[in-house]
């Protein structure tokens, strides 16, 4: 499916949506995989596709444990460790026998909780936060899902996210996860400079409502500043709300 989007994304229509909502369920067995299997230290997410039967493909995202493997000091604009890919026998995890795994995907065209595919009253902001690697504010966030054309060539193949995210938002009052698709704006960086993305933000309520707030921040700190006690980033400062943003992008960082 990794194969067949890149092949064919530039010759047929591929649908692509605005968002994919994944239930609670998704996320809870995604971290009881994490504790099976102490080496995955993240999850990749790679744009796929189905097989074309007609001139039109289905976009699908696919998820992939990685363990770490090793660093890699000789690229700028990325961390220094090298994620490869580990591929886990599916029979073994309820995860994959999950209807909802595929997703409930929104087209921007109706009304709904996913609150960065429209206009949002009085703007947009951020809400002081404290410092973590994933947090983007909620304006950063609207101008990459508004700068996010679905009729262009994606230019990212997969983005890394870290197991910590995960085991944070499964620790949370929270209804599920919206996967949004998102372009960095144009940026000296070139490691994000109008490149594509994905961003998380987890949802509350039966209407499966965005959820910006501090909740998700104050978790992850404590499970982050406990598995890294001397790493630099323990410290408190304020920094943006989520929504979640900001992993490893390939092409630049793919292993």
């Amino acid at each position: 499916m990794i194969d067949t989007f890149a092949k064919y994304q530039n010759e047929a229509k591929i649908q692509i949506p605005k968002s994919v909502w994944f239930r609670k369920e998704i996320v809870n067995e995604i971290t009881k995989i994490f504790i099976a299997n102490p080496q995955i230290d993240g999850v990749r997410i790679y744009f796929g596709a189905q097989l074309p039967k007609t001139a039109s493909l289905k976009l699908s995202l696919i998820l992939v444990a990685t363990t770490k493997a090793g660093r890699d000091t000789s690229k700028p604009y990325q961390s220094t460790d090298k994620h490869a890919d580990l591929y886990l026998d599916e029979s073994l995890y309820n995860l994959y026998k999950l209807p909802s795994i595929e997703g409930v995907v929104c087209d921007g065209k109706g009304k709904g909780g996913a609150r960065l595919n429209y206009p949002i009253p009085g703007g947009v902001g951020g809400i002081g936060c404290q410092a973590l690697p994933h947090n983007i504010s909620v304006d950063y966030a609207k101008k990459m899902v508004d700068h996010f054309e679905s009729n262009h060539a994606i230019n990212t193949t997969s983005e890394w996210f870290d197991r910590g995210l995960f085991q944070v938002i499964d620790s949370t009052d929270y209804t599920g996860v919206r996967v949004y698709l998102g372009r960095h704006p144009a940026s000296p960086n070139p490691y994000y400079g109008n490149r594509d993305a994905f961003l998380f933000t987890t949802t509350q309520g039966k209407d499966t409502t965005d959820n910006f707030d501090c909740t998700i921040t104050t978790k992850y700190v404590e499970l982050y500043n406990e598995r890294y006690p001397n790493n630099k980033h323990r410290v408190n400062i304020k920094f943006f709300s989520p929504p979640q943003d900001n992993g490893e992008l390939c092409p630049n960082h793919c292993n």
